[in-house]
């Protein structure tokens, strides 16, 4: 997605993606098959997936993870724990805190 053109999966792998999003709740067939084809079609293509949107996929069971109907969400440590409701998978990511502030010298 460099300089506004797509690479030839990119678009593929956006539409997918909104259709991963749009059956999670009622359909969770399609859209584990669409997950699926995301997965698989980057990795063979080498297309990045942008990083809020690869963080909710399932790399285990293939579900779109929806925050309080497919995956559980907490706070620990600094970290953000994310479980998947399906498979029991848990993903931990790093918690970013903004940046800290010098005391004044007085």
């Amino acid at each position: 997605m460099r300089g506004g053109k797509l690479k030839k999966g990119e678009a593929d792998v956006l539409t997918l993606l909104a259709l991963a999003k749009e059956r999670t709740p009622d359909d969770m067939t399609v859209a584990r098959a669409a997950v699926h084809d995301i997965l698989h079609m980057s990795k063979a293509m080498r297309i990045r997936i942008p990083l809020d949107e690869k963080r909710k996929l399932c790399r285990s069971c293939y579900a779109y993870l929806v925050p309080g109907q497919t995956s559980t969400v907490r706070t620990r440590k600094g970290r953000v724990i994310v479980r998947c409701s399906a498979c029991g998978a848990v993903k931990r990511l790093q918690f970013r805190r903004g940046p800290k502030t010098v005391k004044a010298k007085t």
